[in-house]
């Protein structure tokens, strides 16, 4: 579903695609240039005819005219011109279609890396969040026993290192969970298109 997402809106993409079809018309183009030209054209008219000659009747009169005509260009020899602006326009969109090729695999790849990253956060911060309870849970001890007689100071103080070593565990986790996220969002191109709808975790 990621990929997906990324191949219809990521705006590199978008650009290739556009690129790819701007070649392609000009291939089409150079190709119309082998074909023969045909044109039509059409015309209505009316003439008058007034004619008075002098110590003779007067005659005259009017009527429509009509035309039409039919006309065909068959290009012969151009100097291989046309030959070589369909090549220029072949090669052309042979390396814009490349170009988009390379960027697709390059995308799903791109997707593919900052989905497992995050998947890889998200299954540190469930490890994080059961150190920091264990350490919690350990330094409570060790401070009640501590309290009560029963344990030491040095125990007491290894304990509350082991919980701040816990917590910075876990700010580093969330800060990776929201690193990662924003580096998935913007593989998958939500960053240049904001979305309402929160990404499915799913590529």
């Amino acid at each position: 579903i990621l990929i997906e997402r990324a191949l219809l809106q990521r705006p590199d993409l978008i650009a290739r695609l556009s690129l790819v079809r701007a070649r392609r018309a000009e291939v089409a183009k150079a190709k119309s240039e082998y074909y023969p030209k045909i044109s039509a054209r059409a015309n209505v008219g009316y003439y008058e005819l007034d004619v008075s000659v002098p110590n003779s009747p007067y005659f005259g009169g009017g009527q429509s005219v009509y035309g039409v005509g039919v006309g065909i260009e068959l290009p012969l020899f151009d100097g291989f011109s046309r030959r070589k602006k369909l090549q220029g326009a072949e090669s052309g969109l042979r390396a814009a279609e490349n170009e988009l090729l390379a960027s697709r695999d390059a995308v799903v790849r791109e997707v593919w890396k900052a989905h497992t990253d995050f998947k890889t956060a998200l299954h540190k911060q469930e490890s994080a969040a059961a150190l920091l309870s264990a350490a919690q849970s350990a330094y409570e001890a060790s401070l009640e026993s501590y309290r009560r007689g029963l344990g030491t100071y040095v125990e007491m103080v290894n304990a509350e290192q082991n919980l701040t070593a816990a917590k910075t565990v876990s700010a580093d986790t969330r800060s990776a969970i929201n690193i990662s996220k924003t580096a998935l969002a913007l593989s998958i191109g939500d960053l240049a298109k904001p979305s309402n709808a929160s990404a499915p975790h799913h590529p």
